[in-house]
């Protein structure tokens, strides 16, 4: 009995190893992918203000402000 409990903490001990990279991979894979959708937002609010800016109206608006 005591074999099978070892061998059970054991299992779990490997497992919780094995899972504890593919997560840490997947939140820095997704940290990645914020960090560049931020950026982009950025760029894009940035070239808006610029066009703004200049009085150019975009394609959506009949009438500049």
């Amino acid at each position: 009995m005591t074999s099978i409990l070892a061998d059970n903490r054991e299992a779990n001990n490997n497992n919780a190893l094995g899972l504890k990279p593919f997560f840490k991979g997947k939140v820095e894979a997704l940290e990645i992918a914020v960090r560049d959708g931020t950026q982009n937002l950025r760029r894009l609010e940035a070239q808006r203000n610029e066009l703004n800016s200049r009085g150019l109206c975009s394609s959506f608006h009949r009438q500049c402000a």
